[in-house]
């Protein structure tokens, strides 16, 4: 029996088997057939005759509840594991291994809070080495910056006191005396 044949005579059978409906009566009239019928029933590949005696029974299983359920048997071969996951199923991880340090983070952490998250290693390290170069350049320049403000500062001094000088110098041969 084909399973287009099973669910067909399964879902006549359980569609009958309501709590609300009587059992089938043990002589069923055939209904009249006419001879286009009749051809039409030889040509199918199944026994027209075999359903009508087999919903004829009364049925095996009665269901308790309004809504009929529906049981299907499938009768075939079972493909081989290869089939159904490809011939290298057995290449991979290990099924039944826990997961690693690396796995669990990379779960537990979204991927904006990873560590370098944005960049490869290899970009990472030129990050790196970049902000440290910048920063040791940097620190130089703020350096070299406050030298040269005590540098111009010192000059700006320098000036003063020569201007003093000349000051001191111009009043005292004003006022007749000797240069310092």
């Amino acid at each position: 029996m084909t399973f287009t044949t099973w669910a067909l005579v399964s879902t006549l059978a359980f569609g009958q088997a309501t709590p609300t409906t009587p059992p089938a009566s043990a002589d069923p009239k055939p209904a009249p057939q006419t001879p286009q019928a009749q051809a039409d029933a030889e040509s199918l590949p199944v026994s027209v005759d075999r359903i009508q005696r087999a919903l004829a029974q009364t049925p095996r299983i009665r269901p308790s509840e309004v809504t009929p359920v529906f049981r299907v048997e499938v009768l075939g071969k079972l493909p081989p594991i290869e089939v159904l996951l490809g011939p290298d199923y057995l290449v991979g991880k290990t099924p039944a291994a826990g997961m690693t340090h690396q796995e669990f983070l990379n779960m537990v952490t979204p991927p904006e809070f990873r560590g370098t998250a944005m960049f490869t290693q290899g970009e990472a390290m030129t990050v790196m080495a970049t902000a440290t170069l910048l920063q040791w350049t940097l620190q130089k320049a703020i350096q070299k910056y406050r030298d040269a403000t005590r540098e111009s500062e010192r000059e700006a001094a320098r000036k003063e006191v020569e201007e003093a000088l000349a000051a001191l110098d111009k009043a005292r041969s004003a006022a007749g005396l000797p240069k310092r």
